[in-house]
């Protein structure tokens, strides 16, 4: 998700900079039907940091703004051919780790319809001159 961000130093705080850039993110909120901004409000150690990401009312799944410690991380649970589950930081990840679990366990393949099928599982299963026939 892109969000925007902006930093106040101490003098720029004192200064109420800050105040000024949130109230017109509030305000616009309050006049918006279509769209609105999440905002999140953090600090560096030294600067006030002003966080936001404008969302659409009509997309209300497309996420939301959550707050990630030093600590943390963000990842998404991905479902691989056999229907198990790992989580990855991220899509690059996933490719990384479907193409390893594809050459470890040979004989999966995806159909035109994205559904994935193991053609060596279903050969032992109903035999390959059976799924010949049902092609």
């Amino acid at each position: 998700m892109e969000y925007n961000s902006q930093g106040f130093t101490p003098e720029e705080v004192e200064k109420k900079l800050h105040l000024d850039l949130i109230n017109f993110l509030l305000d616009f909120n309050s006049k918006s039907d279509k769209h609105y901004h999440d905002i999140h409000i953090t600090t560096d150690g030294y600067c006030l940091i002003v966080e936001w990401t404008t969302n659409s009312y009509e997309d209300m799944e497309a996420g939301s703004f959550k707050f990630v410690d030093e600590d943390q991380v963000v990842m998404t649970e991905k479902v691989f051919p056999d229907n198990h589950t790992e989580l990855c930081y991220n899509e690059a990840d996933y490719k990384e780790r479907l193409d390893e679990f594809l050459k470890e366990n040979p004989g999966w393949r995806q159909t035109e319809y994205g559904r994935w099928v193991n053609d060596l599982e279903a050969e032992q299963l109903f035999g390959k001159d059976n799924l010949e026939n049902n092609e």
